[in-house]
């Protein structure tokens, strides 16, 4: 019994123990990752849902073509319908594709719902909206463009929110 042997007992008890938080923390992160995909997937198929019917309110023209699921990304790419600006009235009168810069921009201005602009991207036509809010979250953002589309087809006031 000497000094060595007490160094060597506390040695072998601090690897141990950090063995043991090590093998923890991996078993919690892997759970963590799967219930965090989980809900990833469950926002987005929300949000999907959400976009296909976005504008159709009111008999109106779909705002977006199918989306296709997000393949674990924590966002969702939506491809504006043909005709969307033109017929929201958005951007300039003789642009011959969407200009998506404007959509985004009139939906930030009169909805509060925050897309970013595809040109962002190389994928001008596109607006890219974030899924890593609460899916009630998500609903309320559609909700508000409805609310807008169907304000500028003289449906319902847009303060019916």
């Amino acid at each position: 019994l000497g000094p060595c042997s007490l160094v060597q007992g506390a040695v072998a008890r601090y690897f141990t123990d950090a063995q043991v938080a090590g093998s923890e923390a991996q078993r919690c992160a892997e759970s963590h990752i799967a219930d965090a995909c989980s809900t990833l997937a469950k926002r987005a198929a929300a949000a999907s849902r959400h976009a296909t019917e976005a504008g159709t309110a009111g008999g109106g023209a779909p705002l977006f073509e199918p989306p296709a699921p997000p393949a674990g990304a924590m966002y969702l790419w939506l491809r504006l319908a043909p005709g969307t600006c033109r017929s929201l009235k958005i951007g300039k009168d003789d642009d011959a594709v969407d200009d998506e810069v404007a959509f985004v921009s009139e939906v930030l201005r009169e909805c509060a719902v925050v897309m970013l602009p595809g040109s962002c991207f190389s994928a001008p036509g596109h607006v890219r909206i974030s899924t890593v809010a609460s899916e009630d979250a998500l609903s309320e953002a559609f909700h508000r463009i409805e609310l807008w589309c169907a304000s500028l087809r003289g449906d319902a006031p847009m303060d019916a929110a």
